[in-house]
């Protein structure tokens, strides 16, 4: 997405599927310095479903599928990193979000639209 800006809250928790492992791990206290951040760097890729905010890692790793794919909802989100990230976000001016804290619920509901088998 363009010409979006997108602000995080400091020490927040979020929901953090690694791709090779097909696990989704909450993952709380996240702030600036942590590793995630090395890699979602603009420009990224983002999606959005209801109040989640959806970020694949941007940077590709050797993998014998170089463009790795994730099912959610129905759709395949593409990922050609190590993870998926899932935030709150709420927008607050047309060109800029806050991402927050992945609520338990919105959790829950991440961990049942993901359509892999070991989550």
């Amino acid at each position: 997405m363009d010409d979006v800006s997108i602000c995080f809250e400091a020490d927040l928790s979020m929901g953090l599927f690694l791709v090779a492992d097909k696990r989704l791990l909450r993952v709380n206290k996240v702030n600036k310095r942590h590793p995630i951040f090395d890699n979602i760097k603009a420009p990224f890729d983002w999606y959005f479903k209801n109040d989640i905010l959806i970020i694949p890692d941007p940077v590709p790793i050797a993998r014998v599928n170089w463009h790795d794919q994730v099912p959610f909802l129905g759709q395949n989100l593409e990922c050609p990193g190590e993870f998926v990230a899932f935030f709150h976000y709420e927008q607050k001016r047309v060109d800029g979000l806050i991402a927050s804290s992945l609520t338990l619920p919105e959790y829950d509901y991440v961990k049942s639209a993901l359509a892999v088998d070991n989550v």
